[in-house]
């Protein structure tokens, strides 16, 4: 994060490990990275790190990743970081990739989302299955107010899973809900309300 802060003029930031245990510091008003578009970030537990998400500024941000470490730290400390985070991003963020998300809530799941509505791509990579299915459930709901689609300008999602972690708990649940979404609707079925041209992809893989 100390690169990050030091350099306002970086356009695309990878972060392996977001804080080095020895960097401190205290943000007395928001940080603005003005020309960053791509940010990739792993989460580790550090709570001088964690005090800074919320002051962090990316107004011309465009694709955004956020790597989990399960095992690493506790959920609620990760949900905050990200909460803090994405509260502040921009209309311009267009693509998404989640990897190893795990212990999320539906709230959160919906929450995390909804400040993302103009998504164009989304990648869910060996995510907990009830993470990967909230969000798929999100794909076919229309707005309380005006009626149109949770991701109007969504057209491609991406989902891997680990099959051998997964595979008791998301296997059929998660192929009906996805098949569902793939395959026209016939005469009994609703409309569907998804853009003509989203393409899903669902792929198990094996260590």
């Amino acid at each position: 994060m100390s690169l990050l802060l030091q350099c306002p003029n970086l356009v695309k930031f990878c972060a392996v490990r977001s804080c080095r245990p020895e960097f401190h510091r205290v943000l007395q008003r928001p940080e603005t990275t003005r020309n960053l578009e791509y940010l990739s970030w792993n989460f580790v537990s550090d709570p001088a790190c964690n005090s800074l998400y919320h002051q962090l500024r990316f107004p011309s941000l465009r694709y955004f990743s956020w790597y989990s470490s399960p095992g690493d730290h506790e959920e609620n400390e990760e949900m905050s970081a990200l909460r803090s985070l994405v509260s502040n991003f921009p209309s311009t963020v267009s693509q998404l990739c989640l990897s190893y998300a795990y212990g999320w809530p539906g709230d959160f799941t919906e929450f995390l989302f909804a400040n993302m509505r103009n998504l164009k791509k989304v990648d869910l990579r060996r995510c907990d299955p009830s993470i990967v299915i909230h969000f798929l459930s999100l794909l076919n709901r229309m707005n309380d107010w005006g009626g149109c689609c949770f991701f109007p300008l969504l057209a491609k999602v991406k989902i891997i899973i680990d099959y051998e972690t997964n595979q008791s708990t998301m296997g059929k649940q998660n192929r009906l809900a996805s098949s569902s979404i793939i395959s026209p609707p016939g005469p009994s079925q609703n409309r569907s309300i998804l853009p003509g041209n989203l393409a899903v992809s669902l792929f198990e893989e094996t260590a």
